[in-house]
């Protein structure tokens, strides 16, 4: 008698290693959706940057990927062995995580919404109260440079906001997505509990 007749065999079905994978699937997914909901809490504070948005805005991609592809592989397990414990086990985390991400890109994009900076208004709009400058040589090159700083400083923030309303509305419309996602987990509960 050997070492390897003690050793249990491995399971050989295609199943199990669905499973697995589907398992660390929904364990990534899990993990992302706390590192998005991290990196979403430091949005308005003084760590806010536009890298920070941008890891931010990568991991809610990657997650949404993630989400996608567990969701076709959950529907083809769900196919061959839609009675099983491991099954009914997996769908359930699978919904849970897939719900919990959904919350995570709500809780991300309230945050960004509400930390958008508006474009502060130009020096081109002056007030009637701000008292008039003498015009002077000195005084206008300070003030044209200061022109130029505050206009580059309004086209820098405008296109931030821009690119933050685009990011906004991405992460609406992967919302939109694992709407669908979830709807289609329902579907394949319900189901389950139908042939049972």
């Amino acid at each position: 008698m050997s070492f390897q007749d003690l050793v249990p065999p491995k399971p050989s079905t295609s199943s199990s290693s669905g499973d697995s994978s589907l398992s660390i699937q929904i364990f990534k997914i899990n993990a992302n959706v706390q590192g998005i909901r991290s990196l979403s809490e430091q949005v308005g504070t003084p760590r806010d940057s536009s890298t920070l948005r941008t890891r931010l805005r990568d991991l809610t991609e990657a997650t949404r990927a993630l989400v996608h592809r567990a969701s076709e592989e959950m529907r083809a397990l769900a196919a061959q062995a839609p009675h099983t414990p491991v099954v009914k086990k997996l769908v359930s985390d699978l919904d849970a995580s897939v719900r919990n991400f959904q919350a995570a890109q709500k809780f991300s994009v309230g945050r960004q919404r509400a930390n958008v900076v508006p474009a502060r208004p130009s020096d081109h709009h002056q007030t009637a109260s701000e008292p008039l400058v003498d015009v002077s040589e000195m005084q206008s090159q300070s003030q044209m440079q200061a022109q130029v700083v505050y206009a580059t400083e309004d086209a820098f923030r405008e296109a931030e906001i821009r690119e933050r309303q685009t990011a906004i509305l991405e992460l609406e419309t992967g919302m939109a997505d694992v709407a669908q996602i979830i709807r289609n987990l329902a579907d394949i509960v319900e189901r389950q509990g139908e042939e049972i």
